[in-house]
């Protein structure tokens, strides 16, 4: 059966997560082959599909409290 092309050429799904909210988050992998993961303190980290760079986001702060 052939793949089908994407209506447009730059469109990503995801096509394999597994959900460990519970205690850790959420990861992903994405159809270009990158990757990341949304853990339960709102910080994320995502790594590009040859694996040569990661991106880190720090959660933001709400608060003046919580910096």
């Amino acid at each position: 059966m052939p793949l089908i092309a994407p209506a447009h050429p730059h469109t990503v799904w995801v096509t394999k997560w597994v959900d460990y909210s519970t205690k850790y988050g959420l990861g992903y992998l994405l159809s270009d082959q990158s990757a990341g993961v949304f853990f339960n303190d709102s910080t994320k980290i995502v790594v590009e599909q040859k694996g040569n760079c990661f991106y880190y986001y720090e959660r933001k702060a709400i608060s003046q409290t919580e910096k």
